[in-house]
């Protein structure tokens, strides 16, 4: 496949990051974005795009820093968390979903120091045993006891104290191009002739999902056309897809409508959940999450993000 038969246009950058094509090139004219042209067309490589995503969520994460200290007032009976409480130091969370943004966002608001590193679900627990984070948000399924996240946290983050919180439910499925001509609406049907992926990287929650989904098929070194052309956005995967250059991709109902051009076949329900490290410096920050999870306001906060099931928001799933 050409470079340019690779590349992405003004539309499809535009599509990924929710804005108009007008957008896109004052972006580009400001030396934010990077592109390149054919001819007289601007052309955008999704790495290009990439970049720019991981430079706005840096922005934003100092954005959330550096909030005033004030409690918000629609949350029942917040755990206050004083700049001078053990916890006054900064609070890591790592994980893409916008639900940690949304956490961070309250956690600010309660005069906390929250920070954000945005890694794909396997690097977050890592983080975490590491001390790079002292919290990760994470979305991983495990083959072999057909369950999400629990599995991982005992393997990555073993003997640590710490509490997994479930988040929302979600469905995760494929992503496939109105313009594929192909019927593809079941795993099975990646592996046929002809099919090309947009494929996640190494440690996202889709990656695993399809790493794992192709082990239970037994089809040993078989992977689909673009197995090994790896996308660390999830919007960028979807957006190249949507515009041709790959007939699916693995992804979330959310992506589905964040991105025209693509059709959406659910094959799982996921649980996204979130994993607190339990210290004498995290205490009050662990303590005010729960309630924070446990409250209306929350709740109904991440349900108006589309696919989002919240019924069971803030059960404990495992606590060391």
């Amino acid at each position: 496949m050409s470079v340019d038969e690779n590349a992405l246009d003004a539309g499809d950058v535009a599509a990924i990051l929710q804005v108009s094509r007008s957008t896109v090139y004052n972006l580009v004219k400001a030396g934010l974005l990077t592109s390149y042209s054919v001819g007289r067309k601007m052309r955008f490589t999704a790495r290009d795009v990439e970049a720019y995503i991981a430079h706005a969520r840096n922005a934003a994460s100092e954005s959330i820093a550096a909030q005033p200290n004030v409690v918000s007032q629609t949350m029942p009976d917040p755990v206050p968390v004083s700049p001078h409480s053990p916890g006054s130091g900064p609070f890591f969370i790592s994980g893409n979903d916008i639900a940690a943004d949304v956490i961070a966002s309250y956690l600010g608001q309660a005069g906390a120091n929250p920070q954000r590193r945005y890694v794909n679900s396997y690097n977050a627990l890592i983080d975490l045993y590491a001390g790079r984070a002292q919290a990760a948000v994470t979305h991983l399924y495990d083959g072999a006891t057909k369950r999400y996240n629990t599995p991982y946290v005992r393997r990555i983050v073993p003997g640590v104290p710490l509490v997994v919180i479930h988040l929302v439910r979600r469905k995760q499925g494929l992503l496939v191009s109105k313009r594929s001509g192909k019927s593809i609406r079941n795993w099975g049907d990646l592996l046929d002739d002809g099919v090309r992926i947009a494929n996640r990287e190494r440690g996202a929650g889709s990656r695993v999902l399809l790493d794992e989904q192709l082990a239970a098929l037994e089809v040993g070194l078989i992977r689909p056309e673009g197995y090994d052309r790896e996308f660390t956005s999830p919007l960028a995967a979807a957006a190249f897809v949507a515009s041709g250059g790959a007939d699916v991709a693995i992804g979330s109902e959310r992506i589905f409508h964040q991105v025209e051009g693509l059709i959406f076949y659910p094959l799982v329900v996921e649980s996204l959940d979130i994993v607190l490290l339990k210290t004498r410096e995290t205490e009050q920050i662990v303590r005010f999450t729960k309630n924070l999870l446990n409250s209306k306001s929350f709740r109904e906060e991440l349900s108006h993000t589309v696919g989002y099931d919240t019924s069971h928001t803030g059960s404990i799933l495992l606590e060391i």
